[in-house]
């Protein structure tokens, strides 16, 4: 029984991730990652990236990792940073706006 259910997780699991659906990417994501996330672990953000840029996908991906985040950023220069970011993404894609400042990327 244990083995069904966890295969059942492993089916679920693998149709959550946003790697299963990595080929259907259509519109531009942005992806903001604590590097000590414990919730999601920051190597799962790294292979999110990887197969977009095998699946050609790479140019509709903005990414940004914050060494000594966690799944929550509470520095202020983080949040500073991390909401000026969210702000370009959508002024640029949603309003066609030109970013307010350059990234530091």
């Amino acid at each position: 029984m244990r083995r069904c259910q966890t295969a059942i997780l492993d089916a679920n699991d693998a149709q959550a991730s946003p790697i299963s659906h990595i080929e259907r990417l259509a519109r531009p994501l942005l992806v903001l990652h604590g590097a000590a996330d414990v919730n999601v672990p920051y190597l799962e953000s790294v292979w999110l990236i990887d197969e977009a840029l095998k699946k050609n996908k790479g140019a509709l991906l903005s990414f940004m990792m914050y060494p000594g985040e966690f799944h929550s950023f509470t520095r202020g220069h983080v949040l500073d940073d991390a909401w000026h970011r969210v702000d370009d993404f959508f002024g640029y894609h949603l309003q066609g706006r030109i970013n307010r400042r350059p990234q530091s990327d």
